[in-house]
């Protein structure tokens, strides 16, 4: 049987090439527009090296405290991580870092360019895979005392120094000496936390006049797995509950706002006094490829149809000598399945290979500098993964029943005397 489709199908192609090669080319497209979305919607949170821990990475946004006759947002302080997620079962790192700041770095030659700052604990370089190219991280002693020492990505190192070798040598940030502790391989935008230019250590915060909350600290937060990830949710909740008891006593109060966040929740959020509403994008995001599969499914429809009508004889032929609506039915559905598998190959292929290229035109260039520096663009792993291969299966999956179902359900009924004759419509 399969050999008949394949040999239909190449029959059609020399015969009505332009219809067979539109019909090919529309599911190309439409499979290339929806995994090109599909992608830039996920690149951010779907597990890739360095960041091979997403799937059950959590995030302290921040804290959200109201008084009596007002309100402070503000990203938390360690005594607040601390009492928040400090020790909180089923959490296998948590890590104390500062968010990123562009500040002028250089080197002995006085070459000086902006670059990403990160302030880290020494437990953030268990939670992700950055290679290192020589030297170590900093330890946990020089995160206690304040000293002064970085690591630096392997492109940065060069653009200082012309040379991958800097252990022990001199960079300042924003005129302050640092010594160099390690180089690492360099790490993409792409991913939120473990990229940037230099590492230093964690910066602890200073009190703060309205809360010991209120501070400068973000904690990433590596799960024991994703499953545990309600279970953390509840027992934080519960530490804000017990929280609020005391701080209502002081005129004070934290709102919960379904910390920690995950991965998609943190990047999806639109600030720290808001609960995170992933549900409502992704609807969004669904209503999009519904679009993207239905035009060109509509198309493709209208191109079997005419496909079909130049098959009415061979139907009523097939029909006359047994063949049930069934049979005709799944013939066609077996055959633009074929032509449809062949166009989402296409399709997916194009959209990596763009992606490869010019995913960065879809982000902001925040640090132009560093997004130069990409070479070659993402990673494949980043890129493509089972998650999209089997996205673009489901999708070539609807694209084909939607284009073939009701042409092929037609043609399976035209009467067979009449398809015959050629009186048929």
């Amino acid at each position: 049987n399969m050999r008949r489709y394949f040999s239909q199908i190449w029959y059609e192609m020399r015969h009505q090439p332009l219809v067979m090669w539109i019909s090919v080319g529309g599911t190309a497209l439409a499979i290339f527009m929806v995994m090109v979305l599909f992608t830039v919607d996920r690149v951010s949170f779907v597990p890739a090296p360095p960041e091979d821990n997403r799937d059950r990475m959590m995030v302290g946004f921040g804290v959200d405290l109201h008084f009596e006759n007002g309100s402070i947002s503000s990203l938390l302080s360690d005594t607040g991580v601390k009492k928040l997620y400090s020790k909180v079962k089923g959490i296998k790192y948590l890590s104390f870092t500062n968010a990123p700041e562009t500040k002028d770095v250089g080197s002995d030659g006085r070459i000086v360019t902006e670059m990403s700052v990160r302030g880290v604990d020494d437990v953030y370089w268990k939670m992700f895979g950055i290679r290192f190219q020589s030297g170590h991280p900093f330890t946990a002693g020089d995160v206690e005392s304040g000293s002064r020492v970085a690591v630096i990505a392997m492109s940065r190192a060069r653009e200082l120094f012309n040379d991958d070798e800097v252990r022990g040598r001199t960079i300042y940030i924003n005129q302050l000496p640092y010594r160099v502790t390690g180089v690492v391989e360099d790490v993409s935008p792409f991913f939120t936390f473990a990229h940037s230019d230099v590492w230093v250590p964690y910066r602890k915060d200073t009190p703060n006049e309205y809360s010991e909350f209120v501070g400068n600290t973000t904690p990433l937060m590596e799960l024991e797995s994703k499953e545990v990830i309600p279970l953390v949710k509840r027992e934080v909740k519960a530490r804000y509950e017990r929280l609020n008891k005391k701080l209502g006593e002081e005129g004070s109060s934290l709102i919960y706002h379904q910390e920690p966040f995950t991965l998609a929740e943190y990047i999806g959020n639109n600030g720290n006094n808001n609960d995170p509403d992933p549900d409502s994008a992704r609807m969004g995001t669904w209503y999009i490829y519904a679009v993207l599969l239905l035009l060109p499914a509509m198309n493709i429809s209208s191109m079997t149809r005419s496909r079909l009508r130049r098959r009415v004889s061979e139907i009523g032929v097939r029909r006359a000598l047994g063949a049930t609506r069934r049979d005709i039915l799944g013939q066609f559905l077996v055959e633009n399945l074929v032509m449809t598998v062949a166009g989402t190959v296409a399709g997916v292929l194009f959209s990596l290979l763009f992606c490869k290229l010019y995913i960065t035109t879809f982000f902001p260039m925040e640090n132009a500098g560093t997004w130069q520096l990409i070479k070659g663009g993402p990673s494949f792993s980043l890129i493509f993964n089972w998650e999209t291969l089997g996205m673009a299966a489901f999708f070539c999956l609807v694209l084909n029943i939607l284009s073939t179902i009701l042409p092929a359900w037609k043609a399976s009924r035209e009467n067979p005397a009449e398809a015959i004759s050629g009186k048929h419509d």
